[in-house]
């Protein structure tokens, strides 16, 4: 499996560079390095098991995934409801916290397969040519009856923008792949 690297700029405040590499929890990272929000709730890696889940439990619902579990990993779901969403899962190595994955999936699943197959596809595409190291810029911009939400990953001269448009006659969403400047 071939993977991207990432580098994360804001173009919105003074730009930050974080390296996006996968990291393994031993030991812990500090608050105020690598964090999470699941949701309102801050985690990072190497938290106390009973730490995140006080955290979570002030604003989820927090239940076993599987009473067979022997990871002990847990659920987050919403307390509104019904319908209840799920917004990830924890998951502990001993008593710290491990891993968590946040569910970021729309309701509408067939609209949302759709989107991610082309998500998919125009990212393989860099890889076959590649392209493995990469920045990422984030930017909004709004008119009098429009609004507009980008997030560019520029590999070289080649990006691909992924962007969510708000405008008088409705809601959309776009990706374009562009080689060079204009």
């Amino acid at each position: 499996m071939s993977w991207i690297r990432l580098f994360v700029t804001s173009t919105l405040l003074a730009p930050i560079v974080l390296n996006t590499t996968l990291i393994h929890a031993k030991g812990g990272i500090a608050p105020g390095e690598e964090t999470i929000a699941m949701g309102v709730v801050r985690l990072w890696l190497g938290m106390e098991r009973r730490d995140v889940i006080n955290r979570l439990r002030s604003q989820y619902t927090v239940r076993p995934t599987h009473e067979d579990d022997p990871s002990g990993s847990l659920m987050v779901v919403t307390k509104e409801g019904p319908p209840f969403s799920v917004l990830g899962t924890v998951y502990f190595r001993g008593a710290r916290l491990s891993s968590v994955y946040r569910d970021w999936s729309p309701d509408d699943q067939e609209r949302a397969f759709e989107f991610a197959s082309l998500v998919y596809g125009v990212f393989s595409e860099l890889i076959k040519e590649g392209k493995s190291s990469c920045m990422i810029s984030a930017g909004a911009g709004q008119a009098p009856d429009s609004e507009q939400k980008t997030v560019t990953f520029s590999c070289g001269a080649k990006r691909i923008e992924v962007s969510t448009l708000i405008y008088s006659q409705g809601r959309g969403a776009m990706i374009t792949e562009m080689l060079g400047t204009p």
